[in-house]
């Protein structure tokens, strides 16, 4: 059975299902599953160009496929011509094997079928990669932490998630958040790094790009922007490379898994030189104090903090015990519609909220099941009071939305404001954003 059969196949299969289905394929189908999953093999292709519409068919197995991939790959092609190379394939494929291109281009398919999936059935096909993060900072999961032990609370770093692997006290590694590789490309940033001895584990590093003549760090866009370039252009070295600079969040010891946070950050100091510093770590006791100073940061342009339960351990995703504090700012929205709970039909889930203009809109969830327990009409046309971290402006939609939108209270009777008629004007949701963060 090839590729395309097997996306469509399971379709409607458990997750056991296909993962037995997966372990019966042959060595081609496996493969073409990990160019298609692994984040470490780069395309560089946001869309395939649409085949000649009187193309020749001249692709017609997935081991023909396979071999023109892999030739690709191995050219070393970037930009135009590697558009080119993936138009001349597409084009000689058959209109199944397109689909199949299509599907390894965009890193998915129509069955979502994954890296957990994938990696079950062919145990380390996929290379995953690990990565701490945190939780929003909801009130729930802010008063969750032991404040009265003391919290770790760390400035929370707007750069570029780097995870450099160490074996037997060598960097040998450097992979991004989602395990891309980009060690080749930065040479000389993982050669300054420190000889830590006997030290196996993986270090966290928020990644910057220094402009020597500001004298200052390049904000996240435009130091992104700089990393991603000549990682796509397919550049060794250079300025950029020499221009490198890092703040340590975090680490994981393969020898010592179980050490807590308090010792972790302590300990950071051993991967720091003159390209890297270990993050500014407080101990605070109390949630009021921890957002204040997290206010004090924003305004001096950072993003916030992260705060942390000082006897974690290091965990891969987002426990609970590491939460972010960021920017917040509370507008006035008018409810336009409302979906249902995804397990239990009776009840209301979220609305649809809106600006006045209508230049805004955002889903939100109610909080608490006695505030769905509605009819439809009794929300429509209510304003209510929602706080968000930032407006995202999208490229492609004409409406923006809220990063992390939710009711600015515990119940109906908090956040419903019942002495408005008008929502906010997207404009005026603006300016709430900017006097947020000054």
């Amino acid at each position: 059975m090839n590729l395309y059969s097997i996306i469509n196949k399971s379709m409607g299969l458990s997750q056991a299902d296909t993962i037995e289905l997966l372990k019966g394929q042959d060595e081609t189908t496996k493969e073409l599953f990990r160019l298609m999953l692994c984040p470490s093999v780069m395309f560089f292709i946001k869309k395939l160009p649409e085949p000649e519409p009187c193309a020749a068919t001249g692709v017609h197995f997935e081991e023909h496929l396979l071999e023109c991939i892999q030739r690709i790959l191995s050219s070393g092609v970037r930009g135009n011509a590697l558009k080119d190379s993936w138009k001349h394939l597409i084009s000689a494929c058959t209109l199944e094997l397109q689909e199949v291109c299509k599907w390894i281009i965009a890193r998915k398919n129509p069955a979502k079928i994954g890296k957990s999936t994938v990696n079950k059935a062919w145990p380390g096909l996929i290379r995953t990669q690990r990565y701490m993060g945190a939780v929003p900072g909801t009130p729930e999961n802010l008063e969750r932490l032991p404040w009265s032990d003391g919290v770790a609370v760390q400035d929370k770093e707007d750069g570029l998630a780097l995870l450099v692997d160490y074996k037997n006290g060598e960097s040998i590694s450097m992979h991004t958040r989602q395990g891309q590789d980009i060690t080749q490309y930065f040479p000389m940033f993982l050669k300054g790094l420190p000889f830590v001895l006997g030290f196996n584990g993986m270090v966290h590093h928020e990644l910057f790009v220094y402009d020597t003549e500001a004298e200052e760090l390049l904000d996240r866009k435009t130091g992104n922007g700089l990393i991603n370039k000549q990682v796509k252009n397919g550049k060794v070295g250079g300025s950029i490379d020499q221009s490198l600079r890092s703040v340590i969040l975090d680490f994981v010891d393969d020898n010592w898994p179980n050490t807590p946070e308090s010792v972790r950050w302590s300990d950071l100091i051993a991967f720091e030189n003159p390209q890297c510093t270990r993050v500014n770590e407080i101990v605070l006791y109390d949630l009021p104090t921890a957002r204040m100073y997290a206010q004090e940061l924003i305004k001096r342009g950072k993003e916030g903090v992260i705060c942390k339960d000082r006897s974690g351990l290091f965990k891969n995703g987002k426990p609970w015990y590491n939460v972010k504090i960021k920017n917040e700012f509370t507008v006035d929205l008018i409810i336009v519609d409302t979906k249902e709970h995804s397990k239990d039909p009776e009840l209301i889930g979220s609305v649809l909220c809106e600006s006045s203009d209508g230049l805004l809109s955002t889903w939100v969830n109610l909080r608490c099941d006695t505030d769905r327990e509605h009819p439809d009409h009794f929300y429509r046309g209510a304003i209510v009071q929602v706080k968000a971290e930032s407006i995202i402006r999208s490229k492609t939609k004409k409406t923006a939305s809220l990063y992390l939108p939710r009711m600015d209270g515990n119940s109906w009777n908090e956040y419903h404001r019942f002495d408005k008629d008008s929502a906010d004007s997207y404009k005026y949701c603006k300016q709430k954003e900017e006097e947020s963060r000054s």
